[in-house]
């Protein structure tokens, strides 16, 4: 099953932004080909910003959202995660965090990554899905 991998930053502007494309992208049913996956890691990225700001509002939307199986999978970090990222860090350079969202995209059959960084190296087997690239319809070209 092929997954698109949803990169914090992804989840950052759903939550605070309510950016309509990535809105429709998650309320819409999967279907048995495509899902919707992300790291244990990410949780721990989103979060930071609503218990800084004290916003039990936030923080409760980001929870609900990443525990929602329906609307994304998060991908456990098993021991295969560790080794991969760090050929990835080692390949790519960059954030241990970056290579860590690489490797658990690709281990779990990632075919895309849904990011605003346009600064990330990939691997060629990974496409960067622009978060602006996700139109209204929650649909990408």
């Amino acid at each position: 099953m092929a997954s698109v991998y949803v990169d914090t930053n992804a989840v950052i502007r759903l939550v605070e932004e309510g950016h309509a494309g990535l809105r429709e992208l998650f309320a819409g049913g999967r279907d048995e080909a495509s899902r919707l996956v992300t790291s244990e890691l990410t949780p721990a990225e989103v979060l930071v910003g609503p218990l800084q700001a004290q916003s039990t509002r936030l923080l409760q939307v980001c929870e609900t959202l990443l525990a929602d199986p329906i609307m994304i999978q998060t991908v456990p970090i098993d021991r295969s995660v560790p080794r991969k990222s760090a050929q990835i860090k080692a390949t790519f350079g960059g954030k241990l965090p970056d290579a860590i969202h690489i490797a658990t995209a690709l281990l779990s059959g990632g075919i895309a990554i849904l990011s605003s960084d346009r600064r990330r190296r990939m691997p060629a087997e990974l496409r960067r899905i622009d978060i602006e690239a996700v139109d209204k319809r929650g649909e990408w070209s």
